[in-house]
């Protein structure tokens, strides 16, 4: 299992600790019918991870910004 939050616009899950996307695949069954396949990972990270830590109810974060990632051209949009 993989501790994930969900994206609302996508319906797909983000997991926390290496940043890749987790949707439910789906395939056709012999009827033609859709039907969940099992769960697949991107297999790259699609955001970025960062490390948080929380102390006596302090909450610090280390934004992790080496290297590049897909999110990376949403966050730096201008419109």
């Amino acid at each position: 299992k993989h501790l994930c939050v969900k994206c609302p616009w996508h319906d797909y899950y983000i997991d926390l600790g290496t940043g890749e996307n987790w949707r439910q695949a789906l395939e056709q069954d012999d009827a033609g019918r859709l039907v969940p396949s099992g769960w697949r990972s991107s297999g790259r990270p699609k955001q970025r991870v960062h490390e948080v830590e929380e102390t006596d109810g302090v909450v610090w974060i280390r934004l992790r910004l080496d290297g590049s990632c897909e999110s990376d051209w949403f966050a730096n949009r201008e419109d």
